[in-house]
């Protein structure tokens, strides 16, 4: 199987012609909360190689925005926050996003485990999410977002 339908099988691909210095990805969803797991995942994955994080730990991210872009934005901005303030890696998501009255609420219960190079093999240092090449985007089968992480 090529690498491309395994990221595919896990909801998300890397997009090598997007950046150079950076790392990109898209991330599907049948609905927003698959698609915002799966780039949760797809931004660990950057940072770790996901089978050798345990689940130890656990942390509850709790967002909410008028926009969509914003949202997705801002929980993998704090996936990273939580790597450098906790010291934390996750390997799994179970996140819940919901829209009412024009406003996005999210709900991600974030699982891992601390950093430790003995146990995990490390991949890069995510220094950021930005904003260029951003989008999300409601594909008509499902959704997709893009995302360049700063390495």
């Amino acid at each position: 199987m090529s690498e491309t339908s395994d990221h595919l099988e896990k909801g998300f691909e890397y997009v090598d012609e997007l950046t150079y210095a950076d790392i990109a990805f898209r991330a599907y969803g049948k609905d927003l909360s698959e698609m915002f797991a799966n780039a949760a995942l797809a931004t660990s994955a950057t940072m770790v190689s996901l089978d050798t994080v345990d689940q130890k730990e656990e942390r509850k991210i709790e967002l909410t925005s008028k926009d969509l872009d914003d949202l997705l934005f801002s929980f993998l901005e704090d996936i990273v926050a939580l790597k450098d303030s906790d010291s934390i890696l996750f390997s799994e998501f179970a996140v819940t996003v919901k829209k009412e009255n024009e406003t996005y609420t999210l709900v991600a219960i974030c699982k891992g485990d601390t950093i430790d190079e003995n146990k995990q093999e490390l991949e890069n240092d995510v220094k950021a999410v930005t904003y260029h090449e951003f989008k999300t985007e409601d594909t008509g089968q499902g959704w997709m977002c893009q995302v360049i992480l700063d390495v």
